[in-house]
């Protein structure tokens, strides 16, 4: 980690020091959409062209890309395992809520301006292979981008630490890499990072707000990085291994010579110019002053400048003691390294030696095991043969046994068609049995009834009779469940006063209601009540009681009214 460390810090130096010597060889972009096209049928097709200029200090050049290039591209970034974790901006939607189609065209024109630089302005993106060919960048342009991003790759700080789960709130051991581009990686192990594999994720710290530092009671050696969408918690091991961490992320997000973002070309342009601007009005002011003061000025300039010159010197001198440093570092680690590479050569001819005996004892066990499997597969060859013979002669009774099974279906299904008419039959005849079993039951389950208009005496027993209170009714008695309905006769079809009776019984015979009767009567009983009706004759009235007493099964009883009646 201390010879990274010391790479870095020469090579910023050397990076800062060339901005300074030469401020034209700073890299900067900047990004315009000029214009955009639409397509000839643009109400149906909405895939509109946008055409892009784009200016480095490296170069400039123009190309195009349409609506559907840029949804593409933006796709491939999101899924990219290199950008896992990094904030993207949104990508223009095709769809505007403008009036007029020259509205429409001067949004999108602004949005996709937007989108566009703040995609080439992160340093940690601009050198990535598919942005590089999505802008079509020349080689200059792309030599230089690359090695902006392998400065901003180099690491500010690496270490193991526990990082919680954003669903699953348990900590899991994380190898963590600070980058100067304002992307705090992880990844599963450390040899995972050596090697080259991709993150498990990474912080963009470019939307940090705060660092935290939490007790040390409730989280033991803890910090924890706030962004808008939540708060990351980190887990150190000890108290200064954490302290570290938060002042080397404070260190780098306190610190305006970086930002995880790339100088705006237009921005660079006009910075010198406003300096000179300055500068030029300075001595302006300055000659209106008297000559001594002039003298006075200048001698103190070269004070300054010569200070400066020291403190160069003294740079010159540190870089050199870490140059020196750095390659004490180097050549010791080439010494380990050999030193390594020996025990590894001594390790690896001995597991060649202990492999080469394994490999004579197995070589002797496949000998034994081929003529063991020589040995079956005569056994077995001579078993197929068996196999095949009996196969033969059931294939021939198989012949035979089709031949007969032919002639046996052949009659069955000459009696089937026999069996197929006779059922037919049976189910005809049982159909008209069913019919006439229905009819008859119908028949059986008929109600019969009978119906007259007749005077019914108003009172419900024969002790409140009310002989000279008559009414026109119209009487229906139900056979079987021996119900009599009546209802007024007053020629509508309105039944809403219809009553009737359960009876029990009918009678003819009564000495009271014989006296005050004038008509042929007679009275039916209930269970609860009993009503009495006059007919206009005889026939009418035996009608009705022996109907009734038909239903009620008291035919018997019939002979003895009669009797009494005469």
């Amino acid at each position: 980690f201390n010879s990274q460390k010391l790479y870095y810090l020469l090579e910023r130096k050397s990076y800062i020091t060339i901005m300074t010597d030469k401020g034209d060889d700073r890299f900067a972009i900047s990004v315009q959409v000029t214009n955009i096209e639409k397509p000839q049928d643009y109400k149906k097709d909405t895939n509109y062209t946008c055409k892009i200029s784009i200016e480095t200090t490296h170069g400039k050049w123009s190309l195009n890309r349409s609506f559907k290039d840029f949804e593409i591209f933006h796709a491939n970034l999101v899924i990219n395992d290199s950008f896992r974790g990094l904030n993207f901006p949104k990508i223009p939607a095709r769809k505007g809520s403008v009036a007029s189609i020259d509205d429409y065209l001067s949004s999108k024109k602004n949005e996709y301006t937007q989108y566009l630089s703040e995609i080439l302005h992160r340093s940690i993106l601009l050198g990535a292979k598919d942005i590089l060919d999505f802008i079509q960048a020349p080689e200059k342009v792309r030599r230089a981008a690359k090695k902006v991003m392998e400065i901003e790759n180099i690491p500010v700080k690496s270490g193991q630490m526990k990082k919680e789960g954003e669903k699953w709130k348990g900590y899991r051991s994380r190898f963590f890499v600070l980058l100067p581009n304002y992307l705090l990686q992880y990844f599963e192990t450390a040899d995972a990072y050596q090697i080259g594999i991709q993150p498990k994720g990474s912080i963009d710290l470019t939307l940090a707000t705060k660092i935290l530092v939490y007790d040390k009671t409730s989280n033991p050696y803890s910090m924890g990085i706030k962004t808008p969408s939540r708060i990351w918690k980190l887990q150190c091991d000890t108290e200064a291994d954490r302290d570290e961490w938060v002042q080397s992320l404070r260190n780098l997000l306190q610190n305006p010579q970086y930002t995880g973002y790339i100088m705006d070309y237009n921005e660079a342009q006009n910075q010198p110019q406003q300096s000179n601007g300055q500068q030029s009005m300075t001595n302006g002011h300055h000659s209106s002053q008297n000559g001594k003061k002039g003298d006075e000025n200048e001698a103190k300039f070269k004070e300054e400048i010569s200070a400066q010159q020291s403190a160069m010197e003294e740079q010159d001198k540190q870089i050199v003691e870490l140059q020196t440093r750095m390659q004490s570092l180097i050549s010791k680690n080439e010494l380990k390294t050999e030193q390594l590479k020996d025990e590894i050569a001594m390790e690896y001819k001995q597991q060649l030696d202990i492999q080469r005996e394994t490999m004579v004892k197995w070589k002797e066990k496949i000998q034994e095991l081929s003529e063991e499997i020589v040995n079956i597969e005569q056994e077995r060859k001579d078993a197929d043969q068996e196999y095949k013979n009996k196969i033969l002669e059931l294939n021939k009774e198989i012949e035979e046994l089709k031949e007969m099974n032919n002639e046996q279906k052949k009659a069955i299904d000459d009696k089937d068609d026999v069996i197929s008419k006779t059922q037919d039959d049976v189910k005809e005849m049982g159909q008209a049995i069913m019919k006439l079993q229905k009819e008859a039951e119908g028949r059986k389950n008929k109600q019969y009834s009978i119906s007259d208009k007749l005077f019914k005496i108003q009172g419900d027993n024969v002790s409140k009779l009310k002989y000279g209170k008559q009414s026109r009714k119209m009487v229906i008695f139900i056979n079987k469940i021996n119900h009599l309905f009546y209802y007024d006769d007053n020629g509508s079809n309105s039944k809403g006063d219809q009553k009737f009776i359960v009876i029990n019984d009918i009678s003819i015979n009564n000495n009271t209601i014989q006296k005050q009767m004038n008509k042929p009567w007679f009275l039916v009983i209930g269970e609860k009540r009993s009503a009495l009706f006059a007919t206009e004759s005889n026939e009418i009235r035996d009608k009705w009681v022996n109907f009734v007493k038909k239903s009620l099964g008291k035919v018997n009883d019939e002979n003895d009214d009669q009797k009494d009646d005469k």
